[in-house]
């Protein structure tokens, strides 16, 4: 299966959106480009927080509707990232018979492997901890990553544990 457009969904924290462009970074360099709506993406990433509970619900609450949704679009691949991911993780492919994989925090450098896994209709959890001994691959950032206006978010954490002195949320 050839993938070629993507539509991603945040919801929480700063974090979830720099994530998001890193995200964005993998899927141009994997040839994907952006979608303008969901509808028309076929790769879907949904960005989730735990800090509070309202995005976790929203985001939750997206994911069981897409699911449903991909009953006519079977070829949909759609994943979960963020903290929820890595607090749930195998419980949402339990809970989601339709998703097809769970990225942890501090995977979504591994984004571009698990994609072609997915493709090829297995269904991953990927929410181990990786060490800093890939943090060159983990904090690169892409040639092609989206940025606009004159400020970027940059990654000092990965995942919450709820106790950062800096977070807003």
């Amino acid at each position: 299966m050839k993938l070629s457009r993507y539509f991603i969904i945040v919801f929480g924290c700063q974090m979830n959106v720099r994530d998001g462009a890193r995200m964005q970074g993998i899927l141009h360099e994997k040839g994907l480009a952006a979608a303008e709506k969901m509808e028309e993406a076929d790769l879907i990433l949904v960005m989730s927080c735990t800090v509070r509970e309202k995005p976790e619900r929203k985001a939750l609450s997206v994911v069981g509707r897409i699911c449903k949704d991909k009953k006519n679009k079977p070829d949909l691949i759609l994943g979960m990232c963020g903290c929820v991911s890595q607090q749930y993780g195998r419980e949402l492919l339990d809970r989601f018979p339709n998703l097809n994989f769970v990225l942890g925090t501090n995977q979504v450098a591994m984004l571009g492997e698990v994609l072609d896994q997915a493709a090829s209709g297995q269904r991953i959890c990927r929410t181990e901890w990786v060490e800093d001994n890939q943090s060159e691959i983990r904090f690169r950032i892409s040639p092609e990553q989206p940025v606009s206006g004159v400020r970027q978010f940059v990654t000092i954490m990965e995942g919450c544990d709820n106790y950062c002195a800096y977070c807003v949320v």
